[in-house]
């Protein structure tokens, strides 16, 4: 277990070595953050409803904006 500054913010993140988080399928703090973010928006939450300009073929700015954060989040967690 490794702490590892990356993104924005203080702190770090924990994670495992690359070989166990592909064979857990373990994703990084920020990763999750990012899916959790894109959920809250194309789901809604009790506070806000979902997204109806999201769907599988267009998004919203705020929309493309999180796809995009959560994108390149998995993509520093396979690096």
């Amino acid at each position: 277990m490794q702490v590892i500054e990356r993104g924005l913010g203080a702190g770090g993140t924990l994670y495992a070595c690359l070989p166990c988080r592909i064979k857990h399928k373990l994703e990084a703090i920020p990763t999750a953050a990012a899916w959790a973010a894109l959920l809250d928006h194309l789901g809604g939450t009790a506070d806000t409803p979902p997204c109806v300009s999201c769907n599988r073929f267009e998004r919203c700015r705020e929309g493309s904006i999180l796809w995009e954060d959560w994108r390149r989040q998995r993509k520093a967690d396979r690096s």
